[in-house]
């Protein structure tokens, strides 16, 4: 099994693929969960090379799919994301990996949101962890938290407090249940 993270020429990781043995390039989409041939990284991996591949293994694969990698903006590029979800060729993440499939973006979400929902008021917990490039996002996600932008814990849970902390690699955003909820 070959995986590979690919970066685009800015260095950004932007697809897990996987070259099958019969040198077809599958890139995992978070929309769906799946593993999609792709034509365009095809071209890109064996003629073009614009993208870097990093040989990979099926544990990192899986830390990348984890952490969100493969998403496409369903507002830009909504028509691929449909094409996709109507694929019969699709791979499940078992499929390629050999391993069980990863939880759904919304499975990770309502599995928080029921952590949350047991623990005592004023708990913290993690909600979330960003790298330390990416602190601005976990600022908008603590923010989106307090004011209960966020739909399944606003219906579910109700007032939340939130805060960030850093580890030296990550920003954690930090949940807790208000006290006076």
């Amino acid at each position: 099994m070959n995986l590979y993270l690919v970066r685009n020429a800015a260095g950004t990781p932007v697809w897990i693929a996987h070259e099958d043995n019969e040198q077809r390039i599958w890139t995992y989409v978070q929309n769906t969960g799946k593993f999609h041939l792709n034509q365009g990284l095809y071209r890109d991996f064996y003629f073009e090379h614009a993208n870097t591949y990093t040989p990979i293994s099926a544990d990192d694969a899986l830390q990348q799919i984890r952490s969100g990698i493969g998403k496409l903006d369903e507002q830009t590029v909504g028509h691929l994301v449909e094409r996709f979800k109507q694929d019969p060729a699709a791979r499940t993440v078992e499929d390629v990996l050999g391993s069980s499939p990863v939880p759904t973006a919304r499975q990770q979400a309502e599995a928080r949101v029921n952590a949350l929902v047991q623990a005592p008021r004023g708990k913290w917990m993690t909600w979330k962890s960003y790298r330390l490039a990416e602190k601005q996002l976990a600022h908008v996600s603590a923010r989106d938290l307090r004011l209960g932008r966020i739909k399944i814990v606003n219906t579910k849970v109700g007032a939340v407090e939130s805060r960030l902390e850093e580890d030296g690699e990550n920003v954690n955003v930090m949940v807790a249940r208000a006290a006076n909820g």
